[in-house]
């Protein structure tokens, strides 16, 4: 759909015009170069960025910038391309905000151009791009970055203009990429050409050789052929040595040229030489007064050649001179293209190796490449540990919550116990305590003289009699009564709010526990319970009184039995 579109799709931005927005900023001294140039510094990413474009030869503007000025051309030129090219989808709003203020004027060229293509008649806004910026092909990319980020451009209105637009920059990469369909005499003149050789003295020695043996069937006045050849050389060739002459040059220039000559000429090279010059190549003709330029296949249409359909060419005896000639020139051609090709490639090396120095140090000498792969490496180790301190930090999240779901659980379990102590102790409360008056049993009654008195019982003794039968532990009580009650009774065993830590082997071996819980913390009483459960020690409870002599009689009352085992029966109330 066209609002998905994203520019990796779209056929109006060249990534090598990158590098030629990026020479045209670094000639300026105005603030988009240094915004640009604080950006490179900002990341590494663009470091690493500007070296793969120097690897991968995408420097094709560059080459245009003065010697100086390269090394910032080359940064502006890796900002533009990792913001275009470096993630999923372009980032425009920073590329943007980089061009600045300086650059409104071509916004509103875009916003203009749309207006004038509203008229689905009017014509392709070629002209109109050439005339606003001629032939700065800088300006252009600039607009069609300016023309990919506009909001305009995503409008379903402007579709049908921004196709049209797309078919104009199409136009704009395929003059420079030469990707046109090959044409007929490019086929013809590569049939007849020198064949493919492995360097380039080879393609000088053929060039030289073929010039002198071409031939094409020659129709004579009445239609017939009488010869396969109209062409010969006399004793004297004339031809262009051209490996001479562009070693001269060089040498001209104090470099040498043997590195060059040695090169294996590829496939792929040879190619774009046949093509290069194929296209290149003319016949001129005098007309009114003025030369006219046409190629081999003009001739078809003043019906002096015909092309088979195999590519065979058969000329007549007035142009068939000039179709050999323009063979010959094409064959001497080739090696002066690849003449070319090789000082071009050679500069181009140079300007490689002087960025990599200015950007990464010298390479040759240094260990900037090994730093560069250490630094690449590091980076994916901080990313694993990031991920995994994040996943870490996930995971104490996940326990916290557990733990203060836990406590909370704990609260409200704790909660519910002291409401159940609470309502313990006020059961106790309730437990009503002997009275004062004298407990005679009914037999006694009957033995006795009926103007008998009853005696007192004295239970402070018959107490002491009783803790020196049976081991009896009293757990709790006020701390200053029961020292009182230790004193008046020492052979009673007790246990005290400090004892929780030490009171096991104590509560573990009694006859009997007796609990005071006006006084008695819950983990004391909590412990001493869950010991006598687990040894069968049989348990009670001691009302809330708060003197001696009552707390003697409660606990007569409860322990005067006949034997140990009666005992048991009565007090284990659990």
């Amino acid at each position: 759909m066209f609002n998905m579109f994203k520019h990796e799709d779209s056929v109006i931005f060249d990534p090598i015009w990158c590098s030629v927005i990026g020479s045209d900023i670094s000639k300026s001294t105005g603030a988009p170069k240094k915004r640009f140039l604080e950006e490179y510094e900002r990341d590494l990413c663009y470091r690493r960025c500007a070296k793969k474009l120097i690897d991968e030869d995408l420097i094709y503007g560059v080459t245009n910038a003065n010697y100086a000025k390269r090394p910032d051309a080359m940064k502006i030129t890796a900002v533009i391309y990792q913001l275009m090219y470096g993630d999923k989808e372009a980032d425009y709003a920073k590329l943007l905000s980089l061009f600045g203020k300086e650059y409104a004027s071509t916004a509103d060229v875009v916003s203009g151009l749309y207006r004038r293509m509203a008229d689905p008649t009017a014509k392709l806004p070629f002209k109109y791009i050439k005339d606003t910026w001629g032939s700065d092909l800088g300006n252009v990319a600039v607009f069609a970055i300016y023309l990919l980020a506009s909001p305009e451009s995503y409008l379903p209105q402007n579709r049908k203009s921004f196709e049209r637009l797309s078919e104009v920059f199409s136009q704009i990469n395929s003059t420079r990429k030469n990707t046109s369909p090959m044409s007929d005499q490019q086929k013809v003149l590569m049939k007849y050409g020198i064949s493919i050789q492995k360097n380039f003295s080879d393609f000088e020695t053929a060039a030289m050789q073929g010039s002198r043996t071409r031939t094409i069937p020659v129709e004579n006045e009445d239609g017939t052929c009488t010869q396969d050849t109209i062409f010969s050389y006399s004793d004297y060739g004339v031809h262009c040595h051209s490996e001479l002459l562009s070693g001269l040059a060089m040498l001209d220039a104090g470099v040498s040229n043997c590195s060059n000559y040695d090169k294996t000429i590829t496939k792929q090279k040879f190619l774009d030489a046949q093509k290069a010059v194929a296209k290149s190549l003319n016949f001129t003709k005098e007309m009114d007064g003025k030369v006219k330029f046409g190629d081999m296949f003009s001739l078809i249409d003043d019906g002096h050649i015909k092309v088979d359909e195999k590519g065979n060419i058969k000329a007549d005896e007035d142009s068939g001179l000039a179709t050999i000639e323009l063979i010959n020139l094409y064959n001497m051609m080739v090696p002066v293209y690849l003449s070319f090709r090789n000082l071009s490639e050679a500069y181009k090396e140079e300007i490689q190796s002087s960025l990599s120095d200015s950007l990464f140090g010298n390479t040759k000498n240094s260990d900037s490449e090994k730093l560069m792969k250490k630094i690449e490496e590091l980076e994916k180790m901080l990313d694993k540990a990031k991920a995994d301190a994040a996943r870490a930090i996930e995971a104490e999240n996940a326990a916290e919550q557990k733990l203060i779901q836990s406590k909370k659980r704990e609260n409200a379990l704790t909660s519910k116990l002291e409401t159940a102590y609470k309502e313990i102790d006020e059961l106790m409360e309730r437990i009503p305590e002997p009275e004062e008056a004298e407990v005679v049993c009914e037999a006694e009654e009957e033995r006795q003289e009926p103007v008998q008195q009853v005696q007192a019982k004295d239970y402070a003794a018959a107490l002491d009699a009783l803790l020196k039968q049976h081991t009896v532990v009293i757990v709790g009580g006020n701390e200053n009564l029961m020292k009182k009650f230790q004193v008046a009774h020492p052979d009673a065993s007790l246990v005290a709010k400090d004892m929780l830590g030490t009171c096991d082997q104590q509560i573990q071996n009694a006859d009997i526990v007796m609990f005071k819980v006006d006084s008695c913390s819950h983990a004391l009483y909590k412990k001493g319970k869950t010991i006598c459960n687990r040894y069968d020690v049989p348990f009670c409870y001691i009302p809330n009184v708060a003197s001696i002599p009552r707390i003697e009689q409660s606990m007569c009352e409860q322990l005067e039995v006949d034997a140990p085992c009666e005992l048991r029966r009565i007090v284990n109330v659990r």
